[in-house]
């Protein structure tokens, strides 16, 4: 049974072999612009994997930068306070 090391050293070689092949889709999609060869199938297989790529590590959710809106608590609070 392997190790979780041995198991982590095979993720990043995948990893490693994954980035060698977006290196050489998006060098072919540079030559088929550049020589008005087909691009969309390219484009397709790179957003494909640039998405499942993203999708290992969830996105942090967003941070909500508004101030809540007031309750009828505080109002009632500061009615009565001021």
């Amino acid at each position: 049974m392997a190790t979780i090391n041995d198991r982590l050293s095979a993720i990043e070689t995948r990893l490693q072999k994954a980035s060698g092949e977006i290196t050489s889709l998006i060098a072919s999609l540079r030559d088929a612009l550049n020589n008005g060869g087909p691009t969309e199938e390219i484009v397709s297989r790179l957003e494909t994997a640039a998405q499942q790529l993203d999708d290992i590590v969830p996105d942090a959710p967003p941070v909500d930068t508004e101030e809540p809106a007031p309750t009828d608590e505080t109002e009632t609070d500061e009615e009565e306070n001021g």
